[in-house]
Parts: structure tokens; C-alpha cells; sequence
């Protein structure tokens, strides 16, 4: 029992309506660190959940760099504005009805 509490307490769960931010600003909802820009993306739920850039963010998932919105998939490394992330699938009975949720690690 405790193995499988452990990883859900390793993580920070964001409750959110349409989106939410990722950047270095603590008003973000992810703050990250390694992040050069203060808002660098949104996290949006659009019949899936998508990473959103904002102006001058980058988003790299390996070489190949991102201007539009990015479907987050799981086990995918990729960076934003020089912050490394990591999405993993989350099983599906954690999942919201009709969705495919995926965590973020960071």
C-alpha cells in the first residue's frame, strides 16, 4: 500500500477549470525553476490537454522546437524556455470521463 501512496504523494496535483500557467513567476501555478521566462506556457483541457506558448516561449521536445500548441502525450522529455519536463501517463481510473490525463514532472 505504501508504494503505491508514495508516488502520489511525490507529486503536486493542480486543480484547474480551462488552463493554468507554467513559468519562473510565483503566480504560476507550476513554478519552475530553470525557466527563463516569468509565464512561459498555459496548460489548456481542449478534448485533450495541450501546452500553449506564450510569446517568445520555446518548447522542445528533443530537436525540433514548438511555436503552436502541443499535445501533451505521456512518456515524452521536452523542455520550455530551458526548464526540463517530463509527462507520464496517469492510469485511467484516475482519469477525469473522457479524457487521457497525463502528469508533468519537473
Amino acid at each position: 500500500e505504501w508504494n503505491e501512496l508514495k508516488a502520489d504523494l511525490d507529486c503536486s496535483w493542480v486543480m484547474f477549470g480551462e488552463k493554468f500557467h507554467l513559468g519562473r513567476s510565483p503566480d504560476c501555478a507550476l513554478v519552475l525553476a530553470d525557466c527563463r521566462a516569468p509565464v512561459a506556457a498555459a496548460i489548456v483541457r481542449d478534448g485533450g490537454y495541450w501546452i500553449v506558448p506564450q510569446a517568445g516561449a520555446r518548447i522542445m521536445a528533443g530537436e525540433a522546437e514548438f511555436q503552436d500548441r502541443l499535445p501533451l502525450t505521456g512518456d515524452c522529455e521536452w523542455s520550455l524556455d530551458g526548464a526540463p519536463l517530463t509527462t507520464v501517463p496517469v492510469p485511467a481510473a484516475a482519469a477525469p470521463v473522457g479524457t487521457r490525463p497525463v502528469a508533468v514532472r519537473f
